[in-house]
């Protein structure tokens, strides 16, 4: 039978030389695995748990033989960038969700909680770890093994939000490698109390006028049908989603098909400063509540319950801001504060997301000051932190490049001889060996960051071969 390892996560997870390379490679030596990445950047553990529920998901998911899990980063920064500020409570709420349906799959879980120190990491990842200690999750907590080593600054010191993806691919087969001693969850005495979770198509919806096109969108690792909402769209929701609160909301806004006088953005930063939002109106001056996106691939959670009724009109926002009394809901990768955004006139949504009224919606007030300077510590079970690599050696070898490339040009010219004499018989002229390519180039360079790759590469502390960053 298949066997599944599934990856969920965000953009740590689809950097292409790192984790999700580092997982792949690794089960080439398995057997019969089957690798699923199923992540997505700039997006909360909500997306994780949305593809976890999603109908075209159910059978991976029931095949699975690992769940990898990372978004502690995203977490922390989407309950704090200013903006956004996803609330605690919400954040909690679909976080207890998520781990409660990752449970009831019975399957191996791994929580790979990365670095960050944004002001209230502690609190997010105390609220991994307290999840991983309820369930019997296995968790590796780089966070701590950071903070314990003092590579706090080595963390962020090229990028706050990412680690090296050399670093990250050692990860990944680490984690392949230790696939037969990871735990089972534990054997708890619950039921799964959750809400029942449903997609909305736009196709399902109702159309109230205009006319509702559909584009295929897809990518090396995404494949999605998308539906246009443009000013003249208006749509409601089938009867029964009545008796529901709309959670989230996922959309891919097909840049090629602009439609308008500008060019379509082509990097991170134009794709967030061009936005579009998505209004939900109840009738009658009922609620009203506006969600940005901007024109990347995003699933992004609702910040308030909306609870559609029989009156409710769904359609693209065209509201001028100063006439708007709507409840904004920002996301902090749709830039539409700036003074370089530009709001544009479509929004392509794939799905509305939804959770019954019926459940355990997580209403008890928590502490979360107490949280955050609480240390939980994890059970000698589920701790895997013992196969993160050995960060602290790699951060030495960066600290002091300069001496050990001292020590390897020496080595590399003391054993140049010895080649020569091992081949004379053969005539033939030695090669100037790879690594000693390699030397000459970091001598010709100034680049910190390519000294810092090929050092590694050269110490034997980068075991893939990344292509690009040998040129």
């Amino acid at each position: 039978m298949q066997k599944n390892v599934i990856l969920l996560g965000g953009s740590n997870s689809i950097m292409s030389n790192g984790l999700q390379k580092g997982i792949y490679e690794a089960l080439k030596d398995k057997g019969d695995f089957v690798f699923h990445n199923f992540a997505l950047g700039a997006c909360t553990s909500f997306q994780n748990l949305y593809e976890l529920k999603r109908a075209r998901n159910k059978e991976i998911f029931e095949n699975a033989e690992l769940i990898i899990t990372e978004s502690n980063i995203n977490d922390v920064y989407n309950t704090q960038d200013s903006h956004e500020k996803i609330p605690l409570n919400i954040f909690y709420r679909n976080l207890q969700w998520f781990y409660k349906e990752l449970y009831f799959l019975n399957k191996k879980v791994v929580s790979l909680l990365l670095p960050n120190e944004i002001e209230n990491h502690n609190t997010i990842n105390n609220m991994h770890r307290m999840l991983c200690m309820q369930y019997g999750f296995n968790c590796i907590d780089m966070q701590a093994y950071y903070k314990n080593n003092g590579l706090s600054e080595f963390g962020k010191r090229i990028d706050w939000a990412h680690q090296l993806e050399s670093i990250m691919y050692v990860m990944g087969n680490n984690i392949i490698n230790a696939i037969d001693t990871f735990k089972l969850p534990k054997d708890l005495s619950i039921t799964n109390d959750n809400p029942t979770f449903f997609e909305c198509s736009p196709k399902d919806m109702e159309l109230l006028s205009g006319e509702i096109e559909e584009i295929c969108m897809k990518n090396s690792m995404y494949d999605e049908i998308t539906y246009r909402f443009d000013s003249k769209v208006a749509m409601a929701f089938p009867k029964h989603f009545q008796d529901c609160y709309l959670i989230g909301l996922h959309t891919w806004s097909n840049t090629t098909k602009w439609g308008q006088n500008f060019k379509p953005p082509t990097s991170w930063d134009e794709c967030c400063l061009a936005y579009s939002s998505i209004e939900l109106l109840n009738g009658g001056g009922g609620q009203s509540i506006v969600k940005e996106v901007n024109m990347l691939h995003c699933v992004v959670e609702m910040q308030h319950n909306f609870q559609p009724t029989k009156d409710t009109i769904c359609k693209l926002n065209t509201t001028p801001k100063s006439q708007s009394n709507h409840i904004k809901e920002y996301y902090h990768a749709a830039l539409s504060w700036s003074d370089y955004a530009h709001e544009i006139s479509f929004c392509d949504v794939v799905s509305f997301f939804f959770a019954s009224i019926k459940g355990n919606y997580y209403n008890e007030k928590i502490d979360f000051t107490k949280l955050f300077k609480e240390e939980i510590t994890l059970c000698k079970t589920y701790d895997y932190t013992h196969i993160i690599p050995p960060i602290a050696t790699y951060k030495m070898v960066l600290d002091n490049a300069e001496q050990y490339r001292a020590i390897i040009d020496e080595y590399c010219m003391k054993i140049k001889p010895k080649e020569i004499e091992i081949n004379k018989d053969n005539k033939k002229e030695i090669e100037p060996t790879y690594i000693q390519k390699i030397l000459y180039k970091i001598k010709r360079r100034t680049n910190k960051q390519y000294l810092r790759y090929k050092l590694l590469k050269v110490l034997g502390l980068n075991k893939h071969n990344n292509k690009k960053q040998a040129k």
